[in-house]
């Protein structure tokens, strides 16, 4: 067994701290893309997490997953222990709860 940290991130496997940080080194240079960077939002890593889930459950939102399914298992598809956190990280980055933005799809 080693002694490298590992981590759960986005739902994918194991990955290690130095992945992490190469990810995050790469977003604050801008040289992924025209996405948005993790300096706009405090260089937070948590804030650019929600921020790629919330975006995710919009997809899902978009491809009507939750004809199927509920809110409660869009939260945890998405990466999220429950419902509140996935609540309030939702209408903190779009301005509407979860409900409300699918109605308006």
């Amino acid at each position: 067994m080693t002694n490298k940290k590992e981590f759960i991130v986005f739902g994918s496997p194991l990955i290690e701290q130095e992945e992490i940080n190469e990810v995050v080194s790469c977003l604050k240079s801008g040289w992924l893309g025209t996405g948005p960077k993790v300096t706009e939002f405090e260089n937070n890593f948590l804030d650019y997490k929600k921020l790629i889930q919330i975006q995710k459950a919009i997809s899902l939102l978009k491809a009507n997953y939750l004809k199927t399914n509920t809110i409660n298992s869009l939260a945890t598809e998405v990466g999220f222990s429950s419902y509140s956190p996935f609540f309030k990280s939702f209408k903190s980055i779009t301005g509407q709860s979860p409900q409300d933005y699918y109605k308006k799809l």
